[in-house]
């Protein structure tokens, strides 16, 4: 099969080359290579709607043809339609294969929600994905809504932009992704246009969505001064050939500058800008003083702050980028770095403001809001580079979403205001639930080490440190289950329901929290009988149940209004903070919203690699095998 699908190559040698008329069902484009040796003679013909068609004879690697009639021949017949492989001596049918062919659909993508700015004025598009076989790249095209609008004596030097999209996968057979793209600073910002969501999956089959008319957000600007430059930067961006007006209204600007300037660094730069207009031999010389305007403009508004979200997002994008094309370690390392420092100045320059703004440093903060430090992002970011250097890169790329999400917020984030209380034991509750979820995945890793006979320091055990760690493990797992019985009768006393399904649920899907008592007391009861393997699937399902009860229980409790979480109007409070965190008072974070590989996901994927080498290096395997346990590798 082609190597995108991941299907493993059929082998119809000995016995299984002689079906009692069996049908093989194959992907579109899989290939049937016919070896023979010793048998120069046979002809290979594929039957089908087409009619007949002789196989390819394939060449040997040095290009040198086979000599003798004992050499190996090989012959490959490529099934896009249904066929019959038939291999023939003289007029005689010697044996054939029926192959049915698996169509490969063109991949789907759409709006899942309506294209959004968020707090910053970055454009958010969230949308759906599917395919047979997986989407490896998806764009967002933008085309004018009325394209004679602009005229046909205009010049355009920029063209629409085009958003490449994020994947919720590298490839995605069903998923919805979420991308932020910033596009104040293009030309385009504030057009009214056709977006077009396009799939592409690796067999080059393109999905369109249906167009939607969006408004490019657009940054808005309080100074007189920098709106008239952005005026004139959109004027040229629009029509090279308006260079002379464009010239002579920033020489008008430059007016008096006694009088206009309070920062001398403005009208200096803004006369270099009309002296670059004289300047520019081409289009590419009037692109760059385009981007210039735009950097002016953003230093008149907000001096250092702009300029430094500005280097932001160009980090963060060219991050994005690597984890999605397979860049090395190095590469991640080195853009890493740059984020890192890019991160750095943008917090510098956001205290700046502060400071030079008094009315940020003295609104009240609510005891409810969460506190952003920069260690937190440098941890978070420590985190993405961890996850990229171990082959999990998706998980890196939906960790650097999130903290796209934050730094974009942090740019308007308000303090929370109002008059919110908390219930304190209900809180302490939930606070003991997350607490319990991370002791049982600690259970759960402990487990892990005692089913591969290596105890706590990683040495191997002896039969009787084996089932002295076994009993240990026993013991804190009933006491694990007795703790979840009593903070289960806890919160019904005091009105919580912790039997109510997460939201979105199917009626009669039970009681998460008791699911996972049950299932803790399966574990309990496999530890006791020496079964560390079948311990493991119970503690893992016991994780899950805590993880959806306690969200359902969380949801219920920003559902309370006020006093419990809610706002004071008694609305549903949103699941973010304006830092893009979850919200504090619905409860303790859960390990619900980035999937970070524990240990036991990184130990099995090390042992998969470790399988997949070993068999790739028994030099007896075939050339198809060995081929296929290379794409495997590849993917890992």
């Amino acid at each position: 099969p082609p190597a995108y699908t991941g299907r493993a190559p059929i082998f119809l040698t000995g016995e299984a080359a002689r079906p009692p008329g069996s049908e093989y069902s194959v992907p579109t484009g899989s290939v049937v290579t016919v070896r023979t040796s010793g048998a120069r003679d046979l002809s290979v013909v594929s039957s089908g709607q087409a009619g007949e068609v002789a196989a390819a004879v394939v060449e040997p690697e040095d290009g040198k043809p086979a000599a003798g009639d004992n050499q190996p021949l090989e012959r490959q017949v490529a099934l896009d339609t249904a066929a019959e492989v038939v291999i023939r001596k003289g007029d005689s049918d010697v044996m054939a294969w029926r192959f049915a062919v698996e169509p490969d659909h063109a991949p789907r993508i759409d709006f899942a929600k309506a294209p959004s700015p968020n707090r910053s004025g970055a454009l958010g598009l969230t949308y759906s994905l599917s395919d047979d076989y997986g989407v490896v790249e998806a764009r967002a095209e933008i085309a004018p809504l009325d394209p004679d609008a602009a005229g046909a004596e205009a010049r355009p030097l920029f063209e629409a932009p085009v958003i490449p999209l994020s994947l919720p996968q590298l490839r995605t057979r069903q998923g919805v992704g979420e991308t932020i793209r910033d596009l104040t600073s293009h030309p385009w910002a504030g057009a009214k246009v056709k977006m077009t969501l396009v799939a592409r999956d690796e067999a080059e089959q393109e999905g369109r969505s249906p167009p939607l008319e969006v408004t490019l957000p657009a940054r808005r600007f309080t100074e007189p001064l920098a709106r008239a430059v952005v005026e004139q930067r959109a004027i040229l961006a629009l029509d090279a050939n308006a260079t002379g007006r464009v010239a002579d209204a920033l020489d008008a600007l430059t007016m008096a500058p006694e009088d206009t300037y309070d920062n001398a660094s403005d009208y200096l730069a803004l006369r270099t800008a009309y002296h670059r207009v004289f300047r520019a031999r081409n289009d590419d010389d009037l692109r760059d003083l385009v981007d210039y305007l735009w950097t002016v403009a953003l230093g008149i508004e907000d001096g250092d702050l702009s300029l430094a979200a500005q280097e932001l997002r160009a980090a963060q994008e060219a991050l994005r980028e690597a984890l999605e094309n397979g860049a090395s370690d190095e590469e991640i390392e080195r853009l890493t770095a740059e984020l890192r420092e890019a991160m750095q100045k943008f917090m510098q320059a956001l205290a700046d403001e502060a400071r030079r703004n008094p009315n940020m440093a003295n609104m009240p903060q609510s005891p409810d809001a969460q506190m952003l430090r920069s260690q937190d992002l440098e941890r978070m970011l420590d985190q993405i580079e961890d996850l990229a250097k171990n082959g999990a890169r998706d998980a890196a790329r939906q960790m650097l979403s999130e903290l796209q999400n934050m730094l974009e917020n942090l740019q308007t984030g308000q303090p929370m205001m109002g008059n919110q209380q908390q219930n304190g034991e209900m809180m302490q509750s939930l606070n003991e639930l997350a607490d319990m979820i991370r002791r049982q995945q600690e259970l759960m890793d402990q487990t892990q080490r005692a089913q591969n006979g290596l105890g706590e320091d990683g040495e191997p055990m002896t039969r009787e440190q084996m089932e002295e760690a076994l009993r240990r493990l026993q013991e804190q797992q009933q006491g694990l289950e007795q703790q979840l019985s009593d903070l289960m009768e806890q919160l019904e006393g005091m009105g919580m329901q912790p039997g109510q399904p997460q939201p979105g649920g199917q009626p009669g899907e039970g009681n998460p929290l008791g699911q996972a008592g049950e299932a803790m007391g399966r574990a309990a009861g496999d530890l006791g009988e020496g079964m560390p393997g079948s311990a493991l699937g119970n503690q893992g399902e016991a994780l899950e149940a805590m993880r959806q009860g306690a969200q359902g229980m969380a949801q219920q409790l920003a559902n309370q209004g006020p006093g419990f979480g809610g706002n004071p109007n008694g609305r549903q409070m949103p699941n973010e903070d304006p830092l893009g965190r979850p919200q504090r008072n619905p409860g303790p974070d859960l390990g619900t919203t980035v999937k970070v590989p524990d240990e036991i996901d990184i130990q099995r994927a090390r042992e998969i690699l470790e399988a997949i080498r070993e068999r790739l290096g028994d030099t007896g395997r075939s050339v198809i095998e060995r081929n296929y346990l290379e794409r495997l590798l590849d993917q890992f």
